[in-house]
């Protein structure tokens, strides 16, 4: 846990203005190509459910293929959206706003929407960069217990692969991670052996493991495209290619403890990046920063580090060179910080408590921050306005937003209530996109409260 210096922080009202000595990111690259984007929309008069394509630096609204088939926003809530490393293919999974109903999974590539698959229980999808494959997770009842029915299916929609029966996940096969640029799923089978999944529905076993326990099995930390990280206990680690030989990675630590699930690795105060069959040393950290501290390593180069009130920049050398605190009355607490990768810039939820009633700490309200890492200083534009509820506890905030990063970093889309919005980060200057399509009120297409879309997992 790092300590608070002042003297790094910069505040909200300073926004990258002159006058009080701000920086800015990089402009966008000299003809670097933006992607589409991808949100829920629907239409406000005939409830048509659609897929909303963005394109951030013109800022147009478009659809993406027709209306969602044989839903409406008053029946279903759009639970995801992935699309594939191009953004050309998008995959939709939806749930019925009301119990019964049915649940379903739909592909398009711009044309008309192909079911994947339906089911009247939850089912949960991931897919491959290319979009080539699907994993479909598929529950068994509406218990939210962990009996499920997976399968691997196509884009096109034809099942390459299908377990026979319903199964506790300690019985069943659990998808890790697809690998990256790769149509091949590493999936765990009973709990204890790992093997890939493809697109022609084969199974290459690659290492097998003892019997799971109540409290083990093994599990895949890190996935790379010729190797690893797998969990085999409760803080060991190994690295292991895919023909299933361990691999004796200089550097490695081999301990939960000493590597994250963001792929970093701390010791003896030195960051490293975990790549495929590497360690790579990147910067030190002052002393005592543990690995779970470190958030991301952005352009400087600096590490992002978290710490219960806020995040702080660190140098190459370890140096304290920025922090920042969400601005509001009463104590705050940050959830973290959602960097896109490579970016220097990222969003923060924090929460807003009131005073301590005995055991009890009510949350008065909560909000979102831009936070930009650039030469040395962090700096925060709010993107929702701290809520005040008077002192009545806020346990289940509203579902409003839903967020996405620009494909060259130089633009941030989120919706808040009805409408679509575009930061550009340089100048964080924030509009509102022009539009008859609105994010649904349910859950504006995201995930809950905070939704980092992703193309992929």
């Amino acid at each position: 846990m790092l300590s608070r210096h002042s003297a790094g922080l910069v505040v909200a009202a300073c926004l990258f203005s002159a006058a009080c000595g701000g920086t800015t990111t990089a402009e966008e690259p000299t003809g670097a190509q933006e992607l589409p984007l991808f949100f829920a929309a629907h239409d406000p008069v005939t409830e048509a459910l659609f897929v909303a394509r963005i394109a951030p630096r013109e800022g147009e609204v478009a659809t993406f293929g027709p209306a969602l088939p044989d839903v409406t926003a008053l029946t279903h809530d759009v639970d995801r959206i992935l699309f594939s490393e191009d953004h050309t293919r998008v995959v939709v999974s939806l749930s019925p706003v009301r119990a019964p109903g049915i649940h379903r999974v739909l592909a398009s590539d711009g044309g008309p929407w192909r079911l994947v698959a339906e089911s009247a229980h939850r089912i949960s999808v991931s897919i491959s960069d290319s979009a080539e494959i699907l994993w479909l997770d598929r529950a068994c009842d509406d218990t939210f217990g962990d009996a499920s029915r997976p399968a691997l299916a196509t884009f096109s929609g034809a099942y390459v692969w299908e377990a026979e029966t319903c199964a506790a996940a300690r019985d069943a096969s659990v998808l890790q991670r697809f690998l990256p640029g790769a149509d091949k799923a590493l999936v765990v089978e009973n709990g204890r052996d790992f093997v890939l999944r493809d697109a022609a529905g084969g199974r290459t076993p690659v290492r097998g493991y003892p019997a799971p326990t109540a409290e083990r099995s093994v599990s895949a930390l890190e996935v790379f495209a010729t190797s690893a990280i797998v969990r085999t206990a409760a803080d060991t680690l190994e690295w292991i290619g895919f023909d299933g030989a361990v691999l004796a990675v200089p550097g490695f630590a081999g301990k939960l403890g000493a590597v994250s699930w963001e792929g970093y690795q701390v010791a003896d105060g030195q960051l490293f990046r975990l790549v495929d069959r590497g360690v790579e040393p990147l910067q030190r950290l002052p002393d005592g920063t543990n690995v779970g501290d470190v958030r991301a390593h952005v352009e400087g180069p600096y590490a992002v580090v978290d710490h219960d009130e806020g995040l702080e920049l660190v140098d190459r050398d370890g140096a304290l060179r920025g922090s920042y605190a969400p601005q509001g009355s009463g104590t705050t607490t940050t959830n973290g910080v959602f960097v896109p990768k490579g970016r220097s810039w990222g969003v923060v939820p924090y929460q807003v408590h009131g005073a301590s009633q005995g055991d009890y700490i009510p949350m008065i309200g909560y909000g979102e921050d831009l936070v930009v890492f650039a030469d040395g200083a962090v700096t925060a534009k709010p993107l929702r306005a701290v809520v005040d509820r008077g002192g009545v506890s806020l346990a289940n905030p509203p579902r409003l937003r839903s967020y996405q990063p620009s494909s060259s970093g130089a633009y941030l889309v989120y919706t808040e209530a009805g409408t679509f919005h575009r930061v550009t980060i340089a100048t964080l200057a924030d509009d509102v996109l022009t539009t008859t399509l609105e994010p649904p009120s349910n859950k504006a297409g995201g995930l809950g409260a905070f939704a980092w879309i992703e193309k992929r997992r």
